[in-house]
């Protein structure tokens, strides 16, 4: 399977888990709700992930540092793009980062 297409299936994952996580999260644990949930969520994503996989780790070795430092990075990004879009606490926009990040995380581990 060649790098493209390998991005692509994890792309994927990380949007269907993260946009599910986001909007679990945010309905029932933040009693919150907008429709501006997915879209913020999506501009998340699309923002952080090919950072994620294509820059990052050409300066974060070994693995376990890679992931450390670069899930770290991208939290603290979404959770500002949420602040931004959402208007909510920062500590809610960190929440609902954290744990869908955590989630598309754990899941690529046991998928890939």
């Amino acid at each position: 399977m060649n790098l493209t297409t390998f991005f692509l299936q994890a792309l994927l994952l990380t949007l269907t888990v993260e946009i599910a996580a986001v909007f679990l999260l945010a309905r029932f644990y933040l009693k919150f709700s907008s429709p501006k949930l997915i879209p913020a969520t999506l501009l998340a994503s699309f923002t952080t992930l090919p950072y994620l996989w294509f820059i990052l780790p050409y300066f974060l070795q070994p693995y376990w540092l890679y992931a450390l430092i670069s899930e770290i990075l991208v939290t603290i990004l979404e959770t500002g793009i949420f602040k931004l879009i959402l208007n909510l606490n920062l500590k809610k926009c960190f929440t609902l980062s954290l744990l869908a990040n955590f989630a598309s995380f754990f899941l690529g581990q046991l998928i890939f």
